[in-house]
């Protein structure tokens, strides 16, 4: 079955197919989980021009030299699931090489799938051991998970699962 693109699908299939490519690439040890950034590393050389759209060859070099938040895995697989973001829309500082997406560029990226709200309560419950937190039921849903990795496969899952990000949901790490 061929894969669907953007414009065809609703928001919570979007939703799950961004999360699905983003567990994907949790589980291979990919992405690296962090707090305090979305997401934040190097760019690889070949890829300086703000315009440029990366292919997902391209976001695996990208997870490969930065680490990411949930809200940062989730863009870094919109760009790859969906080759539809610019090197600018996650945050690429030619300059100095770097990427740093911000919130603002994690809550545009992400638009076309999540709300404001649902994203604040993915960030309240990744961070749940670092912020204040806003959101009492993710704040809670996160610290079930000590451990990074094992809260944003959670989080990555618990979206899988329910088409949206609910964190009154228990789940537990087998």
């Amino acid at each position: 079955m061929a894969k669907k693109k953007w414009k065809d699908l609703t928001r919570a299939e979007r939703r799950v197919q961004i999360a699905k490519d983003a567990l994907k690439t949790v589980q291979s040890n990919t992405y690296r989980g962090y707090n305090g950034g979305y997401l934040a590393g190097f760019a690889p050389n070949k890829i300086m021009d703000h315009s440029f759209v990366p292919s997902p060859e391209d976001c695996d070099l990208i997870a490969q030299e930065c680490s990411v938040c949930a809200r940062g895995a989730l863009l870094l697989s919109r760009a790859s699931r969906f080759n539809t973001l610019t090197m600018a829309d996650l945050g690429l500082d030619a300059w100095s090489l770097t990427l740093s997406a911000s919130s603002e560029a994690t809550t545009e990226g992400l638009s076309g799938a999540f709300t404001e709200k649902q994203l604040e309560e993915i960030e309240n419950a990744f961070e749940s051991d670092w912020a204040n937190s806003w959101e009492p039921a993710a704040e809670k849903f996160g610290a079930s998970f000590p451990d990074r990795q094992d809260r944003l496969i959670a989080i990555l899952q618990n979206i899988i699962d329910h088409g949206t990000f609910k964190p009154t949901v228990e789940y537990e790490m087998v």
